[in-house]
């Protein structure tokens, strides 16, 4: 990783597609369809992918239904999975 965005030091909390605005102006030659976001938190993680038009991978142990993310794993190391697919 190069960057760590935390929405505090940003001062626009997620799921707020201004957050992810400030992201993508930060990464050279962003493209979102090749971008990915991942969280645990259907509110503000999930969200703001919707918001942002970006696919996402919700980390989601307990095996809860949703048919917001894109992708739903159970632990953080099944994300090469979803690389794989992606």
């Amino acid at each position: 990783m190069d960057d760590i965005f935390i929405s505090q030091a940003i001062k626009v909390q997620k799921p707020n597609k201004k957050y992810m605005d400030f992201v993508a102006s930060t990464i050279k030659d962003f493209d979102a369809s090749k971008s990915l976001i991942i969280g645990d938190s259907l509110t503000s993680d999930i969200q703001l992918a919707i918001n942002s038009g970006i696919d996402s991978v919700w980390i989601n142990p307990a095996h809860k239904q949703s048919d917001l993310p894109t992708y739903s794993i159970e632990k953080f190391s099944d994300i090469f999975t979803v690389l794989d697919k992606h």
